[in-house]
């Protein structure tokens, strides 16, 4: 049978080939669109690594240059100014706040091959402020900035890069030209996005860089007055005096950074939609001439005996061996996108992808085949040999 419906596309090789070339880049576009959404989805539904809800990024700009101990003491009455502000829970210092796009790498070659991390700077209480989540060790204190060695955070990401499967809590590893104390390892640290990968974060005390640690952290509490913002405010100018500041809602920001990447994946699928309505209006008045074209054929199979279900079945066969043929094509080129994506994936997204594609094209052209295919099969045999 199989055997057969190859042959009669072949001999139909001319009128066939519009119609596979269109099944084919219809499925190379559906697959292209799933592995992008797919894709993206994956990574939004891994979490954040810290929360983003009632937490303030104040960054400051310093009205004139201060030496370090003037920079200390203007933090200094910040802190205590929050302390006494009801509503804040914590407050840390630190710089490049997530979401803002700042990126500062540092690479080091001390382990003898390239290895190259995000560069972020915290102080200790950065981790009761983002709410990280702590997967090994603690996070580095006053106290240990007096130890032999300098403490630093890395991430999962960091540790299965270059220490898969290994503690690295209380561990020194060399990095340039020093020596790093590991006090504790963190998830995710999604500082980029909700859309993209935790980078390999390692996270240094803010105070060996002072005058670069100005973005303040504030935690607050849930249900504040309507006025807090404007409180916090005057709080904030009475303790920094002439430091230009924003208050920046962390979470606004991370649905913000999200919004285009939302935005263009909305308008992949309208797209995906419509060229499906094109593929699915082609289809159907293809599959309607060549089974009206075939009318005497038709009404030679039904005087031999051929029920209507068969002769419909016959049709729906004959353009899924098609559609089966363009799939097999489409299939070759999809299985090199793996090997030739600049973005690495997880091999699942691709084969999800490829399923969804050939589920949506066999579901489309079955759809579009077997109206014209049970219309043509109504024929009567004797109507269809008079006219032929």
């Amino acid at each position: 049978m199989i055997r057969h419906l190859l042959l009669l596309l072949w001999n139909k090789k001319r009128e066939n080939f519009l119609l596979a070339l269109e099944v084919l880049l219809a499925f190379l576009v559906l697959f292209g669109i799933s592995v992008f959404v797919l894709g993206n989805y994956q990574k939004y539904r891994q979490p954040l690594g810290f929360n983003s809800e009632n937490l303030l990024v104040v960054p400051f700009t310093m009205g004139e240059e201060m030496d370090s101990a003037a920079i200390d003491a203007t933090k200094e009455q910040l802190r205590l100014a929050m302390k006494n502000l009801a509503g804040v829970e914590e407050l840390s210092y630190g710089a490049w706040f997530p979401f803002s796009d700042t990126d500062l790498r540092t690479n080091s070659e001390a382990m003898g091959y390239l290895q190259s991390a995000n560069f972020f700077l915290a102080d200790e209480n950065m981790a009761r402020a983002m709410q990280f989540d702590l997967l090994e060790g603690r996070w580095f204190t006053k106290a240990d900035l007096n130890g032999k060695y300098r403490p630093v955070i890395v991430n999962r990401r960091f540790r299965e890069a270059y220490f898969p499967g290994e503690k690295l809590a209380d561990r020194t590893i060399p990095w340039g030209d020093d020596e790093y104390l590991i006090t504790g390892v963190i998830d995710e640290y999604k500082y980029f996005g909700e859309f993209r990968e935790s980078p390999r974060a390692l996270f240094v005390p803010a105070s060996e860089f002072n005058e670069l640690s100005l973005h303040a952290y504030i935690r607050v509490a849930d249900h504040l007055p309507s006025n807090f913002e404007e409180v916090l405010d005057q709080a904030i100018f009475g303790a920094v005096g002439d430091w230009e500041y924003d208050i920046i809602d962390l979470d606004w920001l991370r649905k913000e950074s999200s919004r285009s990447t939302w935005a263009f994946m909305v308008a992949m699928l309208v797209i995906c939609g419509f060229l499906v309505f094109n593929v699915a209006l082609g289809l159907f008045g293809v599959v309607w001439y060549n089974t009206s074209k075939r009318r005497g054929e038709i009404g030679l199979r039904r005087a031999l005996g051929a029920t209507t279900g068969g002769i419909s079945r016959h049709f729906v066969s004959e353009t899924l061996t098609m559609t089966t043929v363009a799939i097999l094509v489409g299939l070759f080129f999809a299985g090199q996108l793996p090997f030739l994506a600049p973005i690495e994936l997880d091999g699942k997204i691709y084969a999800i992808a490829m399923l969804l594609a050939v589920f949506f094209i066999y579901t489309l052209v079955f759809v579009c085949s077997i109206i014209p295919s049970q219309q043509a099969a109504q024929i009567h045999p004797a109507t269809a040999l008079h006219e032929e």
